[in-house]
């Protein structure tokens, strides 16, 4: 056995029935990156990783093949799937350097491995094999579709017949062969996102596609690809450096959430009509009601009083009240100005002016709340009883008053929908 890489970490394991990650050991533990006696075929028990306590006594070990997830976290964590104990396990690093080395040297092993499968080249179209090395900026927009990435490439490429003379025992030395394509310095290589490339590069056509798909700035991943139409592999190490973002995109994406505000505050209005509406109607079902007895009572004081008088309007422009049991009530989004005939607000008032016009000259003609009040003021009844029913006429001018709120809510509802529209 060889060791290829080493460090120290402090192993986690996932509890089921808790719900949560839990630590394996008190001090740190070893993790060693092994390679076989095999290595340089590369199969699939070529390579191997192994943690290990302070006493050099083994905890995990598990081979290292592509289908093997490790996936770097925030907070120098790093999470990891072994297929032989069915559990989930995360590693924590002293500091992100540490973390993206070790993240590096297992995908430089994986990648090397799925160059020497030959499952890799029996498909119709090309295998991919994405290793997330660092996540970037955490703040910054992954790419999407119409993004244009400028990043820094190194790119290895070779046929199945050169694998044996191009890759060793030792993975990590792959770096260190000549590369078909490299960026230098400040230069950049610029791949537009698209969901259907139309690169005559292969290879390009593959990361505008779908390996540079949701990369944050400063993110690094290592890309490996198999063509089987032409037996040939190519391993590329990249680094998002800049970004341009699709405006159209954002614009869009802007739109779709701003749509989606103002259908929600649309939904809610409609909800706070209706409800209105709903008590304007309850409340303009008990003003009838109690409108109907009170005019009913009216009528027959009246006629008690004296049969020979003839009704009038409180309002100049009426040629008569309306009949028993009319309560007019406004349509929503509609307030008339003034006092509106036959209301109780009028009619309370009609028994104000009433009083007030007696104290100094009796009218020609009495007006229905005048003929009301007129004989409860000369009858033997009690006081109390006038007392009782001024305080109905108050009750129910308040719960007018109250319905008319409503409905002028009602009405400042509708008008912001017509705006929302």
């Amino acid at each position: 056995m060889a060791l290829l890489h080493s460090c120290a970490v402090y192993l986690y394991v996932y509890d089921n029935d808790s719900g949560s990650y839990t630590q394996q050991t008190d001090a740190a533990v070893g993790c060693a990156l092994l390679a076989g006696e095999h290595a340089a075929q590369s199969g699939s028990d070529a390579f191997s990783l192994l943690f290990y306590d302070t006493q050099k006594s083994p905890l995990l070990q598990l081979p290292l093949t592509p289908s093997a997830r490790f996936v770097p976290q925030k907070d120098n964590y790093v999470n990891f799937y072994d297929r032989q104990t069915q559990r989930n396990y995360a590693m924590r690093f002293k500091d992100g350097a540490t973390s993206e080395s070790f993240v590096s040297a297992v995908a430089w092993v994986k990648a090397q491995v799925f160059v020497h499968a030959n499952k890799a080249y029996e498909r119709h179209k090309p295998a991919v094999l994405v290793d997330q090395l660092s996540l970037g900026k955490e703040d910054a927009a992954p790419l999407t579709f119409g993004d244009v990435a400028g990043v820094t490439l190194k790119k290895w490429q070779g046929s199945v017949e050169q694998r044996e003379k191009f890759f060793s025992a030792n993975p990590l030395e792959i770096k260190k062969q000549p590369t078909v394509e490299a960026t230098s310095g400040s230069e950049v290589r610029r791949i537009k996102l698209v969901e259907e490339g139309k690169e005559e590069d292969p290879f390009i056509r593959i990361l505008a596609t779908e390996a540079l798909i949701g990369m944050q700035k400063m993110g690094k991943r290592l890309v490996t690809v198999t063509f089987p139409d032409t037996n040939e592999w190519a391993i590329a190490e990249l680094e998002l450096v800049k970004v341009k973002k699709n405006t159209k995109s954002s614009i869009h994406a802007e739109t779709e959430t701003q749509a989606a505000v103002t259908n929600d505050g649309h939904e809610e209005l409609v909800k706070r009509m209706a409800s209105l509406s709903h008590m304007g109607s309850q409340s303009s079902e008990l003003l009838a009601s109690v409108k109907t007895k009170l005019d009913s009572r009216a009528t027959e004081l009246s006629d008690e009083i004296d049969t020979s008088l003839t009704r009038s309007s409180s309002l100049g422009q009426q040629s008569a009240d309306p009949p028993a049991g009319y309560v007019p009530v406004l349509l929503a989004g509609l307030q008339l100005p003034g006092e509106r005939p036959g209301s109780f607000r009028n009619l309370q008032n009609e028994v104000q002016t009433s009083v007030q016009s007696e104290a100094v000259t009796p009218p020609p003609t009495a007006s229905l709340a005048a003929k009301v009040i007129e004989p409860l003021k000369h009858s033997s009844e009690p006081a109390s009883v006038v007392a009782s029913d001024n305080a109905k006429l108050t009750s129910l001018s308040s719960d007018m008053e109250r319905l008319m709120k409503e409905q002028s809510d009602l009405a400042r509802l509708r008008e912001q929908l017509e705006e929302n529209k």
